[in-house]
């Protein structure tokens, strides 16, 4: 082949690579077993970790998780279902979409949750629902929001006695939150 040519097609190539978009990540989960130690990762815009046909959902008496997404426009649905859930969630950036459902059934009923969340930009959504339809008995929430026009929605089925503890921290700044 001539060299002219070649310039030519090698330069083609390199112009069509720069107009290739990133694709985001998409991760599901269905998981069943006694413990699970999980630590997910995700950059950029619009990642998935699971949504509301295909979720995120484990089953067992303990689970502990960290997860942290960066980027806008990014998903996180999950459900547990199960006695013991430790975790942090960090999301930096706008326009994302968390859901957490911790035990929906009498079974499992996430006697222990302890959460600490952080969100950094502004148009969050975020709902959290801890022992719906089966009572809570030691949950600790930590929520920590900055930035603007952010939607919190935490409902609990949990008791406050003695010898159990449900408490929700809110914390929040920025405009409109």
């Amino acid at each position: 082949m001539n060299k002219k040519f070649m310039g030519n097609f090698s330069l083609f190539m390199i112009m069509m690579s720069a107009f290739v978009g990133v694709f985001a990540n998409d991760i599901y989960i269905t998981q069943s077993g006694v413990t699970l130690d999980l630590a997910v990762t995700q950059d950029g815009d619009n990642n998935v970790m699971g949504t509301s046909s295909a979720r995120v959902i484990v089953t067992g008496a303990n689970a502990t998780w960290t997860v942290s997404q960066v980027g806008d426009s990014n998903i996180i649905s999950a459900t547990i279902l199960g006695a013991t859930y430790t975790g942090t969630w960090a999301v930096t950036g706008s326009a994302n979409d968390i859901a957490f459902l911790c035990s929906s059934t009498g079974t499992g009923k996430c006697e222990s949750v302890d959460v600490d969340i952080v969100i950094q930009g502004g148009n969050t959504d975020m709902d959290i629902t801890i022992g719906a339809n089966a009572t809570s008995t030691n949950t600790d929430i930590t929520a920590t929001v900055t930035g603007n026009h952010n939607t919190v929605d935490i409902d609990m089925d949990g008791v406050q006695g003695a010898s159990t503890t449900t408490v929700v921290t809110l914390n929040n700044s920025g405009a409109g939150t």
